[in-house]
């Protein structure tokens, strides 16, 4: 669920995966001009049947990519990489059955997201795999690391791999390893968030 968890014995961890370059420049150019036109909302945290705001736990505003003809190069794009990136994990996926996120975390309010899982009820339970796909400079902002948990005491910093914060990288990994994006002291930190699901895992 989207909320601090413990670690539970039958969970896991897995090193993420990373690919450079997703976009090029007239993607990111479309991209860019597409999410201009859609309206921002604070992020919420999944809890139960439905969600909530929880500011302690998460920091941002978000929009959504919801499917339509003028995305689907996006899309099968983000697909074609989520297929690639599974030849570590062999997960049964179907493909993104979730609107992709769009997410600003922002300095003047210290936007953040604790660790978490993507896991959780309702649609959340389908999830297998999470992308994280750099869209800021990295020379734009400060702080706002995404942070892997990759086995161990997750409290222990060398248990932790931070993705790359190089400009159109995608992070990829399983949707049940903690993650979390650390506070952004300077700065706009923008991302991409995908969910690639299948059958539940069992």
């Amino acid at each position: 669920m989207l909320f601090p968890v413990s670690l539970s014995p039958g969970i896991m961890p897995s090193n993420p995966v990373t690919v450079s370059n997703v976009f090029n420049i007239s993607e990111i150019n479309k991209l860019n001009n597409y999410i201009n036109t859609l309206p921002y909302e604070n992020a919420r945290i999944l809890e139960g049947k439905g969600n909530i705001e929880k500011s302690k736990q998460r920091r941002s505003k978000i929009k959504w990519l919801i499917p339509n003809p003028n995305l689907g190069w996006l899309y099968e794009k983000i697909h074609q990489i989520s297929l690639k990136a599974n030849h570590q994990w062999e997960f049964d996926i179907a493909g993104i059955n979730e609107s992709i996120q769009y997410t600003e975390y922002d300095s003047q309010n210290l936007g953040h997201f604790g660790w978490h899982l993507d896991l959780g009820g309702s649609i959340a339970r389908a999830r297998k795999i999470s992308i994280t796909i750099q869209l800021s400079n990295p020379s734009e902002y400060e702080g706002g690391n995404l942070e892997v948990f990759t086995g161990g005491d997750y409290d222990d910093p060398n248990n932790r791999r931070i993705a790359p914060k190089e400009q159109y990288s995608a992070t990829i990994f399983p949707s049940y390893v903690l993650h979390r994006v650390t506070p952004i002291t300077k700065g706009i930190r923008k991302s991409l968030v995908i969910w690639v699901g299948g059958i539940p895992f069992r």
